[in-house]
């Protein structure tokens, strides 16, 4: 809705939208003495008059006698007619506090944003600063690699891409102990071990450990062959053929 803010009566009005403030002019004047008519080109944002309520003309006191006729109307280049601007920013600058902020190319309006920390920024081996990939702010927050197709250099070294930073990393490998595996009467053990948790490169070999063997202390003859006993150690009912 535009409200009529009079200015140079008998030359021209501005209207002034209601909704988002944006100042715009289309008048028409046409002389009631003369018929002289006279034309503003600045066309903007024009919905029902509030002054004439629709009727088309208002009367003004000028030397021409001139009566303003409004039949043309056409939607605000800034709001289209919603109220809001379709925001249209320039560049996005660092601000203060890992912000960043631009000012609207069409209304001037200012927005202000936390930066993003989607920009990986390379510090070392371990580690990359995040940043933001919108102004390039470098903010105080670090993290490690997050590496992808990793591969062992066979010299206690492993390399990968950072999935954040796109540098390739070289870092050394980080042991993971593989815990000793106890042997049982049948099954064979293992010694303990280690590997490298990123590319899982062996980096001590676990050595198998011989099965105990049962250790039956007496023995019953079956009849047929066979005897059995109780295993000492696991408990289980061992059977075996006569020797």
């Amino acid at each position: 809705m535009y409200v009529m803010l009079v200015k140079n009566l008998g030359t021209a009005e501005v209207y002034r939208c209601t909704i988002c403030g944006n100042e715009n002019s289309k008048i028409k004047f046409t002389c009631s003495y003369c018929g002289n008519v006279e034309e503003s080109n600045d066309v903007e944002h024009y919905m029902e008059c509030t002054t004439c309520n629709g009727t088309g003309e208002v009367d003004f006191p000028c030397e021409h006698g001139y009566t303003y006729s409004h039949t043309i109307w056409n939607e605000c280049t800034v709001c289209n007619g919603t109220g809001t601007c379709d925001h249209q920013f320039g560049s996005w600058k660092y601000y203060e506090n890992n912000t960043h902020r631009a000012t609207c190319t069409k209304c001037s309006a200012v927005e202000t944003e936390p930066c993003n920390k989607d920009l990986g920024i390379y510090i070392d081996e371990n580690t990359h600063a995040l940043g933001c990939s919108i102004c390039g702010n470098e903010t105080t927050e670090t993290e490690t690699h997050n590496l992808t197709d990793i591969i062992d250099n066979g010299d206690d070294t492993h390399s990968g891409t950072c999935t954040v930073c796109d540098q390739i990393v070289t870092q050394n490998h980080k042991e993971v102990i593989d815990e000793k595996v106890e042997a049982t009467c049948e099954t064979p053990g293992l010694t303990e071990g280690s590997h490298c948790e990123e590319c899982n490169a062996v980096i001590k070999t676990q050595q198998e450990i011989p099965a105990t063997g049962h250790n039956v202390e007496s023995w019953t003859d079956n009849g047929d062959g066979t005897h059995s006993g109780t295993c000492t150690i696991c408990n289980q009912k061992v059977t075996q053929n006569h020797k």
